[in-house]
């Protein structure tokens, strides 16, 4: 039996979702981002998380070239979080379980210049639904991120790859 390399995306999201809902804040939910490449995973200990860390092309590329600092416009990072459990058969073994929610950040530095240069989106839940009740969730967002200000406002630190 061959299988397609898109298997697992496939047994995490069975179910296409025909329209998701923009965020408060007018951004719309990037259909291509299952294509995007791995960029790292985080652990958080204090929300029991798993998360995998894609970025599209233009992120990739500019990691590979170095140039993150600033990120250039048109890199977009994804977020994609699950609850964690322990395998049953391989106890030491964290993995996925409940899909959680997914976060973009979209770098455009005019557009979203009073938030770093980026903008932020967020879809909770199998249903992807918006977060935020207005456009002024992304201060809750940004505050988080200028801890991150001297990586561009950016978390991740990606998995260097052999």
């Amino acid at each position: 039996m061959k299988i397609s390399k898109n298997f697992a995306i496939f047994l995490l999201f069975p179910a296409a979702v025909p329209c998701v809902e923009n965020s408060p804040n007018g951004i719309s939910f990037p259909a291509d981002y299952k294509d995007w490449r791995v960029i790292s995973t985080i652990h958080r200990t204090d929300s029991e998380t798993l998360r995998v860390i894609i970025g599209n092309d233009v992120a990739i590329n500019a990691l590979r070239q170095g140039k993150t600092r600033p990120w250039p416009d048109g890199a977009m990072i994804a977020k994609v979080a699950w609850r964690i459990k322990h395998r049953a058969d391989w106890q030491i073994a964290i993995v996925p379980d409940k899909f959680v929610d997914i976060g973009f950040m979209i770098k455009e530095s005019k557009k979203f210049a009073a938030t770093g240069g980026w903008g932020f989106a967020q879809w909770a839940g199998r249903k992807l639904m918006p977060y935020g009740d207005d456009a002024d969730f992304t201060r809750e967002c940004f505050g988080c991120h200028t801890l991150a200000k001297d990586n561009d406002y950016v978390f991740v630190e990606p998995a260097i790859m052999p």
